[in-house]
Order: C-alpha cells, then structure tokens, then sequence
C-alpha cells in the first residue's frame, strides 16, 4: 500500500510546514532539571497546603493563596519551551528561591 497524496489543505496546514528542531543537550538538560524543581515546588506548594488545610483556625485566604501558587507553578511547567534558554533559566532561578526560602522557614 502506498500512502495517499497530501491533499491541498494538508499541505497548506501548519503541521505540514513545521521544521523539526535541533536542540541542544546542555540545553535540554536544563530544561529536565528545571521541569524537575517545578516538580519539588509544585510539592512543597501541595505540603502546605495540606498544613493549612489542617490547621485550626482554617485560613482561607492563606489556603487560596497557595493555590494560586500551585496553578501558577503548574502553568509554568506547561509553557516551559526548550528553545527559550532566557525562559528556562529565568524560571530555574525563581524555582531555586522559592525552594531556599521555604528551606530556612520550614
């Protein structure tokens, strides 16, 4: 069997005139360790959640904001593009503060 013909419209789609991406190691590796750190706030994000969750009296507003950081956290880790190494990096260093700061309070 023989593959059919692109048609006028497939061969005028966007998927049909992306070109692929050569990226580079180093920088993929970047992009894995800061996929990683959004990871370990996304959990440090749930953890306290958790503890407020518990808490008594309940802090809602507390709560809310912790969700609000958890859903801008988890964006992050959606948008993450490999070919924006300013993006990687800039979002590897807010993940690192985020991350040291709640080492010296917790």
């Amino acid at each position: 069997m023989t593959s059919p013909t692109p048609g006028p419209e497939e061969a005028n789609s966007v998927l049909a005139n992306l070109q692929p991406v050569a990226y580079d190691p180093d920088d993929l590796a970047q992009v894995d360790a800061t996929r990683d750190l959004l990871l370990q706030v996304l959990a440090l994000h749930s953890a306290r959640r958790h503890e407020l969750e518990r808490a008594q009296p309940v802090d809602q507003a507390a709560i809310e904001a912790v969700v609000e950081q958890q859903q801008a956290a988890a964006k992050l880790l959606g948008m993450l593009d490999p070919a924006d190494v300013d993006q990687v990096a800039q979002v590897r260093a807010q993940c690192i503060s985020i991350l040291r700061a709640a080492g010296r309070h917790g």
